[in-house]
């Protein structure tokens, strides 16, 4: 795994942001579903998109094929181990 790519470039960090958003969303005042729905669907919703994005996370690291680096692609072609 000798290539690097950005960090957004990465569907683990976005699937792994998804579960962040989803879980402090509410904490944070935001919310998906309106009130009266919020009380039909309870805490399921916010259960199975955890899940989904966790999945994901673990499909998006079994399926990377370069490595994640917040320096960027720029710094590619040296040798050395790091991100710079």
């Amino acid at each position: 795994m000798e290539q690097v790519k950005p960090w957004w470039a990465s569907r683990t960090i976005w699937a792994a942001i998804g579960v962040l958003v989803v879980n402090l969303g509410p904490l944070l005042g935001v919310h998906v579903f309106a009130a009266e729905d919020a009380d039909l669907i309870g805490e399921t919703a916010d259960q199975v998109f955890t899940a989904l994005f966790a999945l994901l996370a673990v499909w998006g690291r079994f399926k990377a094929s370069s490595r994640v680096t917040v320096a960027g692609p720029s710094g590619s072609g040296g040798s050395g181990g790091g991100a710079g």
